[in-house]
């Protein structure tokens, strides 16, 4: 034989099968192996997504509508905004002065 007359003789065939296939039922010896399983994982993962997205919506419930006006907890820091540049100068450009080096990496 050729090699062509073998290639379109596997090509005819369905490729490399294995010969321990039941020609009957066209199984093989690994057929209805890893169905249990498999359906076991995806019920165990569908479950899972489920608690996941109730306890999502539970946390999403909490957050309010809009964060404009947070009220400030007992006890917690107040952080002060520093005033505008004036004359419309950038932040940068007045913190920035000429005559002064800059300041030194601090050291670990």
């Amino acid at each position: 034989m050729t090699p062509l007359m073998v290639a379109v003789q596997v090509l005819a065939d369905g490729g490399d099968s294995p010969t321990d296939v039941d020609p009957t039922t066209g199984h093989g010896p690994e057929w209805g192996e890893a169905a249990p399983i498999g359906l076991l994982v995806i019920v165990l993962m569908c479950v899972a997504v489920y608690f996941l997205v109730k306890s999502m919506n539970r946390n999403l419930k909490k957050v309010p509508d809009s964060f404009g006006d947070v009220p400030v907890a007992v006890g917690a820091p107040v952080v002060e905004h520093e005033p505008a540049a004036p004359d419309g100068e950038s932040e940068l450009e007045a913190r920035h002065d000429p005559e002064t080096p800059p300041a030194a990496p601090p050291s670990a």
